[in-house]
């Protein structure tokens, strides 16, 4: 559904997609560059949507795969979360849900939550896509190259903060045959662009395939 700014509504039936059973609705917001996206489980999750000029102005605190299963724990009510380690989840959230901080995922964590079994893997995988809001950290192996690059003068500057983090999809994976292509053709595209070129924006292109689904 397409609602125009004179409140006029377009609607417009895609159907299932195949491998996306845990998105139950998703919407796309261009006034705040952001996506919506309600799982089968209720749980309604919201993805920023970079643009060429996204940049991190926020402090960005990376997290342990320890403490994002924490903060799953924290999020369903677990008892097997300490009451301090609850109060910083707690704490932790709200500077999230507020916008204050960034909590970036990367490919390492994706990784370690796969190899979980179904309940936990969709527990902390949900709190991952909702808390990170679409962020990524590159691949160590992409900030190495562009590290060994400056460091020889092939690359005018080091890398940055927004180079670092980013909501650019595939950042967080080393082999990215998508990113080569659109290399190729000359033109990336901003996140809107994106979103509508490949069909899904960056959760769908990483944390959902890789994790969410139970088969």
């Amino acid at each position: 559904m397409i609602t125009r700014t004179d409140g006029q509504t377009v609607h417009e039936n895609i159907g299932p997609t195949a491998g996306y059973d845990p998105i139950r609705e998703s919407v796309f917001v261009p006034r705040s560059s952001s996506l919506r996206i309600e799982l089968a489980s209720a749980t309604t999750v919201t993805m920023q949507i970079g643009t060429v000029l996204t940049t991190v102005e926020r402090p960005v605190v990376y997290l342990d795969q320890n403490h994002w299963i924490d903060l799953a724990r924290f999020c369903i009510g677990s008892a097997q979360i300490s009451g301090r380690r609850a109060r910083v989840c707690r704490r932790v959230t709200e500077l999230a849900d507020a916008g204050k901080i960034i909590l970036p995922v990367s490919g390492a964590h994706l990784v370690e939550i796969a190899k979980k079994a179904d309940r936990q893997r969709r527990e902390v995988a949900e709190v991952m896509a909702k808390y990170s809001r679409g962020w990524q950290m590159i691949s160590p192996l992409r900030a190495r190259a562009h590290e060994l690059l400056h460091l020889f003068d092939a690359e005018p500057a080091g890398l940055g903060k927004s180079q670092a983090f980013t909501l650019d999809p595939h950042a967080l994976w080393a082999d990215d045959s998508a990113r080569q292509r659109s290399s190729a053709r000359g033109h990336q595209g901003s996140g809107v662009e994106r979103l509508g070129r490949d069909g899904v924006s960056t959760p769908g292109r990483t944390i959902y395939p890789a994790v969410l689904s139970t088969g």
